[in-house]
């Protein structure tokens, strides 16, 4: 937070979000915590194995999984 204090932009960019260019570790939690909600989910072919699809990994993704 300190950092971005330092940021007259970020201080701006607060001030629309939050009403004033205070920043601190409870508003940046949130502006994080917003970011990550706003990220769309990815449906990898290993979220698609583990959801039950044994098809979605070939052999050698299937051994390098139970290697890791």
């Amino acid at each position: 937070a300190a950092r971005l204090r330092q940021d007259a932009d970020y201080r701006r960019q607060f001030a629309a979000v939050f009403g004033d260019e205070r920043v601190d570790s409870g508003q940046l939690a949130q502006a994080i915590a917003a970011f990550e909600r706003s990220l769309a989910p990815r449906r990898s072919r290993l979220d698609r194995f583990l959801a039950g699809q044994s098809s979605a990994l070939d052999d050698q993704q299937l051994r390098g999984l139970h290697l890791f």
